[in-house]
């Protein structure tokens, strides 16, 4: 997971090595980030296509190395019309084709498996994508025992509490792999705390934490405490939970742009509190201000909770005013909540025709987009409408946002 440091190595190779194309689209891949999360910005936008322009103009030696650029590319494509799930769905779509096109090729399967996965919706619960992604890498696990993406990709496979248990023998694998890299040594725990394996998670994650603070990754770190906190909780270790939580404010060097770090060092002290009914301790959390603002919900649920819980209902009804406050509040926030909203609805209602009509992935994805930007063009109007439009013209009253 240390995306940086592959793409300057990568355009490193680049240079001394100008006639691969596999090294355009290597950059192209990792400048995707997390393929669950998302976190590719416009810039990264900008070196992905100049990387997979370079590769063009290069020219791929075979037919194989064209369908690796030519799959990534297809995530970068009208990257500012699309949301990540939409350029996740193209690729997916891409990698399957190129998997079934040169089914001897394991890392075409891998790549196709994990990018599979992040196409599953959390609200589909047959878990249909990722269980078919598990059936591609389950036998590739047996070929390739070492091999640290085939785990960890598993591991995301059965990330759901209904099929955890099938990623246990992926989760005992994985941190033997690779035993000094952070994020490996806390992936097994996504898997142990979904089967309530709350003492497996403690010692995953204790490894993690100490490799991260070796390893200087104050956000790998952070991340590891919070699932011990969680993990410590449940096995009524509070004094361990205490210890955590002191230990996490030790961390410096903190990258405000990432988000597990503010989401850690908000969720640990909310998490102890609440758990243990300790309202006045909810009540007197400070919160951190960060980028994140879902991170920061949760401080102030907390000290809102603890309010009302200790009798003092001013003090909750003003955790509630605040958390809610414009300032709060920026035109990325404001639109990537309209866009998993109103966009997310209009763009998934026209792609079903275009489904129904066409089996062009190029058309399907143009169409979709289409919808989406309708989407934000129609919320944006209606809330526009709702402060500054005229009552008996709208139906609402001014200021319904």
């Amino acid at each position: 997971m240390k995306f940086q440091p592959a793409v300057a190595k990568l355009v490193k190779l680049a240079r001394r090595k100008a006639r691969l194309t596999q090294v355009p689209f290597g950059i192209a891949a990792i400048l995707i980030n997390n393929t669950f999360a998302g976190g590719a910005t416009p810039e990264s936008a900008r070196k992905a296509q100049e990387a997979i322009d370079r590769g063009r103009a290069t020219g791929a030696k075979t037919e194989r190395e064209r369908m690796y650029l030519e799959a990534v590319a297809q995530y970068w494509q009208d990257f500012a019309g699309r949301p990540h799930g939409a350029r996740m769905k193209t690729l997916s779509n891409a990698f399957e084709q190129l998997a079934k096109r040169f089914p001897e090729d394991d890392e075409a399967q891998i790549f196709s498996a994990i990018y599979l996965t992040a196409t599953q919706a959390p609200t589909e619960l047959t878990f249909a994508a990722t269980l078919k992604a598990a059936a591609i890498l389950e036998p590739l696990m047996v070929k390739h025992p070492e091999h640290p993406g085939v785990a960890h990709y598993l591991i995301h496979s059965y990330d759901y509490p209904p099929i955890a248990a099938k990623g246990l023998t992926a989760a005992r694998r994985y941190s033997e792999i690779a035993a000094s890299a952070p994020h490996a040594l806390h992936m097994p725990s996504h898997i142990f705390t979904r089967v309530g394996a709350w003492q497996d998670s403690v010692v995953s994650n204790r490894r993690a934490a100490n490799s991260a603070k070796v390893d200087k990754s104050p956000s790998d770190w952070l991340h590891a405490l919070d699932y011990m906190v969680y993990a410590n909780l449940q096995l009524a270790r509070d004094s361990d939970v205490v210890s955590n939580i002191i230990e996490g404010k030790s961390v410096t060097d903190l990258n405000p742009a990432l988000m597990p770090i503010g989401y850690s060092l908000a969720a640990m002290p909310a998490r102890y509190a609440i758990e243990r009914g300790m309202w006045k301790e909810a009540a007197a959390l400070e919160p951190r201000n960060s980028r994140f603002i879902f991170a920061d919900a949760m401080t102030w649920f907390a000290k809102a909770l603890g309010s009302a819980r200790s009798g003092d209902l001013a003090g909750a009804e003003q955790s509630i005013a605040t958390s809610e406050n414009d300032g709060l509040m920026s035109v990325g926030l404001y639109f990537d909540m309209i866009g998993r909203k109103t966009a997310a609805l209009i763009a998934a209602s026209i792609e079903a025709g275009a489904l129904l009509a066409s089996d062009d992935d190029e058309v399907i994805a143009r169409y979709r987009g289409f919808g989406w930007a309708l989407g934000l063009a129609f919320q944006l109007n209606d809330d526009l409408l709702g402060i500054w439009g005229a009552e008996q013209a709208t139906g609402k009253k001014p200021s319904d946002i």
